[in-house]
């Protein structure tokens, strides 16, 4: 799927909104938000235009599954944080 151009998160991945990016690869990029509501507040986005997390579901299983991906964590040199229940 295309990026949208009228979509503010398509923008900054395309580079036209600028972004402080802590961490890109081919389907997911993270930046720091520019109204943290915490020390760290990282925003991370997938590198297609989606309505929702369930379009995103619909639309790929792999790019849905990046953030939780092991491999680009270590890579990254990125300390990712989760909240466990």
């Amino acid at each position: 799927m295309a990026l949208d151009p009228d979509c503010i998160f398509c923008k900054i991945i395309e580079g036209v909104i600028p972004a402080d990016i802590v961490f890109r690869n081919e389907n997911v990029v993270a930046f720091n938000d520019l109204n943290p509501q915490a020390p760290t507040h990282v925003l991370l986005i997938p590198t297609v235009h989606t309505e929702n997390a369930a379009g995103l579901a619909k639309m790929s299983a792999t790019i849905t599954a990046a953030p939780f991906s092991r491999s680009d964590r270590h890579r990254s040199g990125v300390k990712w944080l989760s909240n466990r229940l």
